[in-house]
Order: structure tokens, then sequence, then C-alpha cells
């Protein structure tokens, strides 16, 4: 019963379905669906996007490589808006979907979508047409979260970019669902790993998105994640901004995502 409990409380950091939503044909790019064996014999839904270029360009070198773990609301295809400039703007781009979520199957647990960043990193890294040391990690929510775990004990990703991630597992509960509900989900939650300790161990070079109007990160949450990041990162606080808005649209987010990269990667773009 205690273990129902648990994940019926670590559900509550996921909204995933299966249902279609955009693709990349809608956008104009190309694209290869690939499968991924990960572990326990699961098999992983993913998305290559190769970098567009004009038909005047001169240079065809990608930027780099953005793998994009997405928040686990809906599915890949729901996020692709997310990324999409990215590809346009010069990055190859891979995005999947963990266990349970899209045309992956399985279920899904904070532990569990540690795992398949991990299986789909070492995946991205023995692609022939992806350079290995430039690949930039890009998760947004419960997909930033992932990607801080990934981060511990991968030191060769280039560049970290972190969208609404929460601060604990136990304060996002509490501070969302309020008094007794909340006192209630927190004393439920399994532990795990929480992200403010990821942050203070993080080496490599890190950029923190935050919207101000983020109603799924409740403030307090927002100033602690904030608080926990080490001095080598860069933070893009935009006013008036609702949850995983930033970057749907042209923005500052945008700039500086571009702007920390062309730093990263050492590219003269």
């Amino acid at each position: 019963m205690a273990g129902f409990f648990e994940r019926a409380t670590e559900g509550l950091f996921f909204q995933t379905d299966s249902h279609p939503y955009w693709d990349h044909t809608h956008f104009g790019v190309k694209g290869e669906h690939v499968k991924i064996a990960g572990k326990n014999n699961s098999e992983l839904a993913g998305l290559w996007m190769p970098a567009f270029f004009a038909s005047d360009a001169t240079d065809y070198t990608p930027r780099g490589t953005v793998l994009f773990a997405h928040a686990c609301i809906h599915n890949m295809q729901f996020h692709l808006p997310q990324v999409i400039w990215l590809v346009a703007a010069g990055f190859n781009v891979f995005t999947y979907d963990p266990r349970g979520c899209g045309r992956s199957p399985g279920s899904i647990t904070l532990a569990s979508i540690v795992e398949d960043i991990e299986t789909v990193f070492a995946y991205l890294k023995n692609r022939d047409d992806v350079e290995s040391s430039q690949i930039i990690v890009f998760g947004q929510h419960a997909g930033a979260y992932a990607a801080l775990q990934l981060a511990q004990t991968t030191p060769s990703i280039a560049g970290l970019v972190l969208e609404s991630v929460w601060a604990t597992q136990s304060g996002y509960l509490l501070n969302r669902y309020g008094p007794g509900i909340g006192h209630l989900l927190k004393a439920l939650c399994p532990v795990r790993p929480d992200p403010i300790d990821a942050l203070s161990q993080i080496k490599m070079p890190l950029a923190l998105a935050v919207a101000s109007l983020d109603r799924s990160i409740p403030e307090i949450e927002q100033k602690r994640v904030m608080k926990a990041c080490p001095k080598q990162r860069d933070i893009c606080l935009e006013k008036g901004a609702r949850h995983l808005d930033l970057f749907t649209r042209p923005s500052e987010a945008r700039q500086r995502f571009l702007a920390f990269t062309q730093k990263v990667l050492q590219k003269d773009h």
C-alpha cells in the first residue's frame, strides 16, 4: 500500500499522454524518428532534427547539438515549439520520450527519467553526425531534474540549460498544494536526489531560465534554485512570462540561450 501512495505522489510531477500534437513537418524541417534500446528491456522513441541552413549559407557546420529533455507534460510532440527554433538557428536537435510518455511504453518515475536521459545521451554521443564535445543539454521541469542528475555523472556535457526546475521534491509539493494536502504529499513522497543539491555541485557552464509568473514552480522554490546555482551560471529572469512560455516565442531567453551556447561552444557565429 505504501508503494502505491509513493507512486501516486511521484505522479504529480508528470502529466503524460500519447496524443498526437505537432510534427516536425509542420515546421518545414527534416527529421528522423528513431528507437533506442533502454534499460530493463525498454525502448525509447526519439526524434533527430539536423540543423537547417539557409540557401545562401556558406558554412554548413552546425553550431552544436542540443539534447532536449522535455517537461514530461503530454509528450515530445507537444513540446516541439520549445526547440524547433534552434534547428533554424543552426543546431542539431534531439528530443525523446522517456518511458511512460508518448510513444515510449512503460512507467514513468523520477528514477526512470534519469536512467532514460543517460541512455539517450550515450546514444547521441555515438552518432557519427554528432560532435560529442559539442552537446548542450536543455531540460525543462521534470526534464531539467533529469538533466541535473545526468550532469552529476557526465562531465563531458558542454553546457547545461535549465528551465522551471523545482528546488526540492518536498518543497515543491508543500508550496504548490498548500498546508494539509501538501504536508501529506510531502510525507508520502519517496526520497530522491534534490535539484538544489545537484546544482551546488555543477562544474560545467550553466544557464537558468526563470519565468516570473511560473505558477507550476512557487516563487519560494525559484529563489532557492537561483541561490543554489554555482558561480559559473547565467540567470535569465523574464518578467511577465508564465510556465514554459520563455522559448515558444522570440524572447530575451532565446537570445540569452544563443549567447550562452556561442560562449560555451566557442563558435564564431
